[in-house]
């Protein structure tokens, strides 16, 4: 099950149509240093693969709408690249695979991209935002930058669009294939959970639990979407919790937030499990979450504002709190305290997919819908997520 080539060609002219630009261009991702001569492990820039498909780093996309053409620039070969200590694909491949007209070598690819750079004075590509990646305590792989600066130097007073906006539209609404892979990768996981759920009292460390979910990915010929989190005990109130190598406690509740990737595609699923007998306590906040859960469902559909179900949600969640006793008044500030992330995200080539969130939802889109309530002062942390694809007069849980 792969994407058809005329899929990426379609995506492309649609981009050009929507963005206005005459040109456009889009890099691949970079290979990041690891250790002395290892990487790693990569992860295309998800706009190039949505336009592309392909998931080999230093590649450049050129987008000539007045020729109506499309064309990669090669990466720089070096020794390393040749096919003896690293798998080479065939330029003739690529140019299959991505459906372009042609695959230029680094040197001629640059010196021609040039002439249109001066041809039409202005390009869109990718314009990175590090702020974004500070917030997060990240930094951003080079390739956007690198790739920004050699369009620069190309012609120094060139105008630069970005049209990463234009691209996350045109990804928020998914085709057949992409649903297919979503609904893949959603089965994969919840197999995976429930085959640990039947075995939850065996676990003495959130490490075994990691294990056999990835050993259940592999088997089921995918990958970790991302970086698992299995959070027992007080672990399940840090929300990115990651280090995945506590002993589990008795009678601790486990949270396990993970996904499948199938052709790229994520799934995002959370549950939380019981190690052992559940108090009362424990049995009331994850009811909460729950009812919380079949509130977000009756609230999705086609035309809703993503802004104004978030805001619907703290008042749904501020009501369960406050029966928990956990909140005296339903005011935003005070919800966050035990509910600080959204509802929903979109999903798709990226966990948290790129998206317009002041477009009103429309069908064949795809979001997670995971309320969680955490009490570190008790311990205590639930999360439940499942995936749901906007449909014509609602919404359908992907199962």
């Amino acid at each position: 099950m792969t994407t058809l080539p005329e899929s990426f060609q379609k995506r492309r002219k649609k981009l050009l149509k929507t963005s206005g630009q005459p040109l456009i261009v889009v890099g691949a991702a970079e290979n990041v240093q690891l250790s002395s001569d290892e990487a790693y492990e990569f992860r295309q820039e998800g706009h190039f693969l949505y336009l592309a498909g392909i998931e080999e780093p230093g590649w450049v996309l050129v987008i000539d709408g007045d020729k109506g053409e499309d064309w990669l620039i090669a990466p720089k070969r070096s020794g390393y690249s040749t096919g003896v200590w690293s798998s080479v694909t065939s330029d003739d491949e690529i140019k299959k695979a991505a459906a372009v007209s042609r695959v230029v070598d680094y040197a001629a690819g640059w010196e021609r991209l040039g002439r249109l750079l001066k041809k039409h004075g202005r390009v869109g590509t990718l314009v990175p935002h590090p702020r974004t990646f500070a917030w997060h305590g990240m930094v951003a792989n080079p390739a956007k930058k690198l790739l920004l600066q050699k369009l620069r130097r190309r012609m120094r007073n060139v105008k630069v669009t970005n049209v990463a906006l234009d691209i996350a539209r045109l990804r928020q609404t998914k085709d057949d294939f992409e649903l297919q892979c979503i609904e893949q990768a959603v089965r994969i996981t919840v197999d995976a959970i429930n085959s640990v759920e039947k075995n939850i009292s065996r676990y003495t460390s959130e490490n075994e639990i990691n294990a056999d979910l990835t050993a259940h990915y592999l088997r089921a010929g995918s990958r970790h979407a991302f970086t698992p989190i299995v959070a027992s005990g007080a672990n399940a109130t840090t929300l990115h919790y990651k280090k995945n190598n506590s002993p589990i406690s008795k009678n601790s509740l486990i949270v396990i937030d993970t996904g499948a990737s199938i052709n790229n595609y994520s799934a995002d699923i959370s549950r939380t499990l019981m190690h052992g007998h559940a108090s009362q306590r424990q049995k009331d906040i994850h009811e909460a979450v729950v009812h919380a859960q079949s509130a977000a469902y009756n609230l999705l559909k086609p035309g809703v504002s993503q802004r104004e179900y978030e805001i619907e949600m703290v008042q749904v969640v501020g009501k369960e709190l406050l029966q928990l006793g956990l909140i005296s008044q339903i005011l935003p500030k005070h919800v966050r305290e035990f509910f600080p992330h959204a509802t929903s995200h979109h999903l798709g080539l990226d966990t948290h997919d790129p998206a317009d969130y002041t477009r009103p939802l429309e069908p064949g889109m795809v979001l997670t819908v995971e309320p969680g309530i955490y009490v570190p002062d008790e311990g205590i942390g639930v999360r439940i997520e499942d995936e749901v694809v906007i449909t014509k007069n609602g919404n359908k849980i992907i199962k």
